[in-house]
C-alpha cells in the first residue's frame, strides 16, 4: 500500500528546507570579493560585469601585439656576434649539430644560451666538440 500523498508531501518540503540551509550556509561562508581579487579568481576591474570578458579579450589582444611587436625586433644572430653576446665558435656547432635547425634562430639562441651557461658553470668542453676552447 503506497503512502499518503501529505507524506510525500512533507518528505520534498524537508528536502528543500535542507537544501536551502545548505546553501544559505555556502553563500554566509563564500569568500569577499576581494579575497578572490587577491587569489586570482577574478580580476581587479572597474568593468560592468556584462563588458567583462570583452575586456579581458581586449587584454590579450593587446599583450600578443605588444609581444609580436617586441620579437619583430630583437636582434639577429649576425648583431648578437658583433655585440659579443654571441659566441661564433658555439654559433658554428649548432648549425653544424643541428642542420635542419639552421634557419631558426630561436633554436640556436636558446640551445646557446644554455651551453654558455652550463659551460660557465662546469668548465668548457672543447673536447666534446671537437674544437678549441671558446673565449667567454
Amino acid at each position: 500500500m503506497p503512502p499518503p500523498a501529505a507524506f510525500h508531501e512533507q518528505r520534498r518540503s524537508l528536502e528543500r528546507a535542507r537544501t536551502e540551509d545548505y546553501l544559505k550556509r555556502k553563500i554566509r561562508s563564500r569568500p569577499e570579493r576581494s579575497e578572490l581579487v587577491r587569489m586570482h579568481i577574478l580580476e581587479e576591474t572597474s568593468a560592468e560585469p556584462s563588458l567583462q570578458a570583452k575586456q579581458l579579450k581586449l587584454k590579450r589582444a593587446r599583450l600578443a601585439d605588444d609581444l609580436n611587436d617586441k620579437i619583430s625586433h630583437r636582434p639577429g644572430p649576425i648583431e648578437l656576434v658583433h655585440k659579443n653576446i654571441l659566441s661564433t665558435f658555439l654559433h658554428h656547432h649548432v648549425i653544424m649539430l643541428f642542420p635542419h635547425q639552421k634557419h631558426s634562430w630561436s633554436f640556436a639562441l636558446i640551445f646557446l644560451f644554455m651551453f654558455e651557461k652550463f659551460f660557465h658553470l662546469h668548465g668548457n668542453c672543447a673536447k666534446c666538440l671537437g674544437g678549441p676552447s671558446p673565449a667567454f
